[in-house]
């Protein structure tokens, strides 16, 4: 389903092919252990809703309502707001905003300012993921003070 979503899609950020940032999300997600397999099918599926025609009801018909509620946890929604609910959305969210933070461009101010803003509000709202997913969250910290280097 990602790949036919974000066939023939450029990342902005890389100019790589789209689907290599799902894959890349989930492969965080792996390397920090997370072995949830609906946490990591909606790590590559992240995207499809917010990049593609797919719906969030298709993705609920293929992977149940889990993957589906993960999925619109980390779409953007039209006021640029993520409803983010519960500690694997947030998870999730943070493994996609640490690969975000690797491939940001250094000439992009407002990129890295929206970057800065949105990994801020994470770490602020969400203290207690410290001691539920220690090295992830270390590693998201790691990352927003190299991206704010690039100011």
């Amino acid at each position: 389903m990602a790949v036919k979503a974000h066939e023939n899609q450029i990342r902005e950020l890389t100019g790589s092919p789209v689907i290599v940032h799902p894959l890349a999300v989930m492969g965080i997600l792996r390397n920090f252990g997370i072995k949830d397999e609906d946490i990591l099918i909606a790590a590559v599926l992240h995207d499809v809703v917010e990049d593609s025609s797919i719906t969030l009801e298709e993705v609920k018909k293929e992977f149940g309502d889990r993957v589906a509620d993960l999925v619109d946890q980390v779409s953007k929604k039209q006021d640029k707001t993520y409803p983010i609910r519960d500690e694997s959305g947030v998870v999730l969210k943070m493994a996609d905003l640490i690969h975000n933070g690797l491939c940001m461009p250094k000439d992009n101010e407002k990129k890295i300012n929206n970057y800065i803003r949105r990994v801020d509000l994470i770490i602020k709202n969400y203290p207690q993921l410290m001691n539920s997913y220690p090295e992830i969250f270390k590693y998201l910290k790691k990352i927003l003070k190299k991206v704010k280097a690039l100011r």
